[in-house]
């Protein structure tokens, strides 16, 4: 493991009921080191790292990190072990953590929003619950309760740096962000557009494959002379994909351009 994070390993690794089993250790393992690039360049100075799993917030899997400052989420599927949008949240954000309703942790936030993951590993159920416990006493007792935008904020994809809300520029490195209204135009015209533009390429060809199914199923109805089905097809799948390029720009920031700034070691 990377020497340049400091890990608290009892907790990282610890299993159900403090029985560690094999598996349950090397599948931790392959993940910890897979988001190491770019936990080397997130953490801050004297920042711990206490917890890592893996869930699923509306069918998206997230990453989660708890150091002893803060906890960290990071977009992940299959093809890529982690990528953007960042966030970061201070524990004294958080107003609770409970089991939502299928008995999976769900965090309560200050401003009022909620994070539920699903598909959330049963053996770091007790681990995440007493981590998040025995951090948000120490620090409650610091009183430390730095000044945020929003409960959960964003962080940059080039530096790192959190990017205050409503900002679509960060202050730190310069790099620019999509906004809603930029990527929702082009999705209306083009719903691939997104995927192909934000380099999630597997997602991307599935999104064109899909767009062009409408399309042949736009056209087929055209040639029978369907012309009122035909445009609510078309209309219905871009503005989809509109609304849906819309709710993720607003929720995190990707990156749309960084020239003259000097990039991360993690972009490098």
């Amino acid at each position: 493991m990377s020497p340049e994070i400091h890990y608290r390993l009892e907790t990282v690794f610890s299993g159900t009921y403090g029985d560690i089993k094999a598996h349950e250790v090397r599948k931790k393992f392959e993940l910890v080191e897979q988001i190491e690039p770019v936990l080397v360049s997130m953490l801050l100075k004297d920042e711990q790292v206490l917890f890592v799993s893996k869930g699923e917030i509306r069918f998206r899997k997230i990453i989660i990190v708890l150091t002893n400052l803060r906890l960290l989420l990071m977009h992940s599927n299959r093809y890529e072990p982690f990528h953007q949008p960042y966030w970061s949240i201070y524990y004294s954000q958080v107003e609770t953590l409970k089991n939502s309703w299928i008995g999976t942790p769900q965090f309560r936030l200050v401003d009022g929003k909620k994070m539920t993951f699903n598909d959330f590993p049963q053996q770091d159920h007790r681990t995440l619950r007493m981590v998040f416990q025995d951090v948000t006493e120490l620090l409650k007792k610091a009183d430390f309760d730095p000044a945020v935008s929003q409960s959960r904020e964003n962080l940059c994809g080039n530096c790192f740096a959190v990017v205050p809300q409503p900002s679509y520029e960060c202050e730190d490195c310069g790099a620019s962000f999509w906004t809603p209204a930029e990527m929702g135009f082009r999705c209306l015209i083009f719903p691939p557009w997104e995927n192909f533009v934000l380099k999630e390429n597997h997602h991307a060809w599935n999104s064109l494959v899909t767009y062009l199914a409408f399309q042949a199923m736009a056209f087929q109805i055209l040639s029978h002379r369907g012309f009122a089905y035909a445009w609510l097809i078309l209309v219905i799948s871009n503005a989809s994909a509109a609304l849906v390029a819309l709710n993720q720009m607003i929720k995190g920031r990707y990156i749309k351009d960084v020239s003259g700034h000097v990039s991360s070691e993690f972009e490098k």
